[in-house]
């Protein structure tokens, strides 16, 4: 009896192949087709993030620079030149030490060293590594902010010398440096929650709190100068109160946003943290070079 063999043809077990062939190739093109445009969902999302990050920050520095306008009106008309340069130079102290300790040394060295902590040790650690440099950061400005304040003397002399040779300029912008010095305690305070903000892409507080300062300049420009003069202070008192409560509004705008991220707590002391040695390592080449350039500057103003 003939033995039964298998047939060979396409009918018989080909087809069946060949159609399972093609449903998965169908599949694979189907779930690229998807991805390809998951993708391209996901890059039309991202530009519209990047687009509103980028028109936050328009917006605040608008704001910002738009009010700078009006507090400069305002000064002009209130205020006598001999009292407004003596304010200007008095506020030039602390917003150098804000340029070199704030902006420059808080932005470049522990935005990066945070944002790396959290990427690699995760939430916990970058919490850990920001209170540790929230409490060196308040350290420091408290010992900056002392020592401005007692050798106040000695800065004017060397930023505006030749106030001297004005009856009463010196003493006058002296007296202002004393009260304005404290600002670099709110605006470095300020930046660390900066630093942080940006890891997290928060940017609404941190471009319109700048705006601030200059309505709290307005309102106490407004307000203060006559009953000052009425009681024998000098006027321009009136502008150095508006440095300090700007920057304390500064300060203050950010909590809501860093409670959110988790990151409105007691600082530490932990000065030994490895984020800390890392970020003033980091600070080291920043300090060096921005003090190399207001160097030049009060050269320049001598």
């Amino acid at each position: 009896m003939p033995t039964p063999t298998s047939d060979p043809s396409p009918e018989a077990g080909g087809a069946p192949s060949e159609a399972a062939d093609k449903d998965v190739l169908a599949a694979v093109a189907e779930t690229a087709t998807a991805d390809d445009a998951e993708a391209k969902t996901s890059g039309d999302e991202e530009r519209r993030q990047i687009t509103g990050r980028a028109g936050v920050v328009a917006a605040g520095t608008l704001a910002s620079r738009g009010l700078g306008l009006v507090r400069d009106q305002v000064l002009a008309g209130i205020f006598t030149r001999a009292e407004t340069d003596a304010f200007f130079v008095a506020f030039l102290l602390p917003n150098v030490l804000r340029q070199l300790l704030a902006e420059g040394a808080v932005q470049t060295a522990v935005l990066p060293v945070l944002a790396e902590t959290r990427e690699k040790q995760g939430e916990a650690e970058a919490r850990r590594f920001f209170r540790a440099m929230r409490g060196l950061s308040l350290t420091i400005l408290v010992v900056v902010s002392v020592a401005g304040v007692l050798g106040a003397p000695y800065l004017v002399e060397l930023f505006a010398g030749g106030y001297h040779q004005y009856p009463g300029q010196f003493e006058r912008t002296v007296t202002l440096a004393r009260w304005v010095f404290p600002y670099i305690f709110f605006m470095g305070t300020a930046a660390l929650g900066v630093a942080a903000l940006n890891t997290y892409r928060r940017f609404v507080a941190t471009s319109f709190a700048p705006a601030l300062l200059n309505v709290a300049f307005i309102f106490f420009a407004l307000a203060l100068p006559g009953w000052l003069g009425a009681s024998g202070y000098e006027r321009i008192l009136a502008m150095a109160f508006g440095a300090l409560i700007g920057g304390v509004l500064q300060v203050i705008a950010q909590w809501p946003s860093l409670r959110a991220i988790g990151y409105f707590e007691r600082p530490s002391f932990d000065f030994r943290h490895p984020g800390v040695r890392q970020a003033l390592k980091r600070m080291g080449p920043v300090l060096i070079g921005v003090g190399v350039y207001y160097v030049d500057v009060i050269l320049a103003r001598r």
